[in-house]
């Protein structure tokens, strides 16, 4: 064999021991991931119900781009299977409502605190890189914050806890033995929220809807 076959033979085998050392066979075994990234929160309707007054519907516009920070930890089965639980913080800012084609500037939050319990299923490919899918069921605590008009003069803090869910896909690569990064979509929501949001005696009480498209990049360390 000439020197440069032979280089070019002990190149391939050092990379595919390499990869072995990274990919290797699935293991059952804890872990935990920290991921976040931006989020979509889509324009809701608004259904106000002042207090002796017809209901009124309208349209809620959120600072649509916002960000999603969370923390998970789990189990991870050889078949492919994993179960984690899962806290996230979610946060968007107000803009405006609009009520009979009159628009009103809000300024304010509404965030969100989630404890959910996710189930995965990863495609195991026998290379560094792993595809999988996943949804996840439990609670959110929705916190909003919002001033209505530019003097500010109804200022609502008031919070609702709701259902929530979501769906999950991505594709995570190893890049060594416990390590794996990944990026992945999710579609989260809950079951409408509703808010006093005028507590200076004039109380409205307030129903909107909360979904969201989020793409979060993420770290993750195995202890199998």
């Amino acid at each position: 064999m000439t020197k440069p076959l032979a280089g070019i033979v002990g190149a391939y085998i050092l990379c595919h021991a390499v990869g072995n050392g990274v990919s290797a066979a699935r293991a059952d075994g804890f872990y935990v991931n920290l991921h976040g990234g931006p989020r979509y929160l889509k324009d809701a309707n608004l259904s106000r119900d002042p207090h002796g007054e017809p209901l009124d519907v309208g349209r809620l516009h959120f600072d649509n781009i916002g960000g999603t920070v969370g923390i998970a930890g789990g189990y991870d089965w050889d078949n492919g299977l994993a179960l984690e639980t899962e806290f996230a913080y979610r946060r968007n800012g107000l803009d405006h409502d609009e009520f009979h084609g009159d628009s009103t500037d809000l300024d304010g939050t509404l965030s969100s605190y989630t404890l959910l319990a996710n189930l995965y299923y990863r495609l195991d490919t026998g290379t560094d890189f792993t595809p999988y899918v996943g949804g996840g069921v439990g609670i959110s605590l929705l916190d909003l914050d919002m001033k209505r008009g530019n003097e500010g003069r109804f200022h609502a803090l008031d919070t609702d806890t709701q259902f929530a869910y979501q769906g999950i896909a991505g594709l995570a690569y190893a890049v060594a033995p416990h390590w794996s990064v990944g990026a992945e979509y999710r579609f989260f929501g809950t079951q409408d929220p509703s808010f006093i949001d005028h507590p200076d005696g004039n109380r409205v009480w307030t129903e909107t809807v909360y979904h969201a498209h989020e793409l979060l990049f993420g770290v993750s360390y195995s202890f199998d």
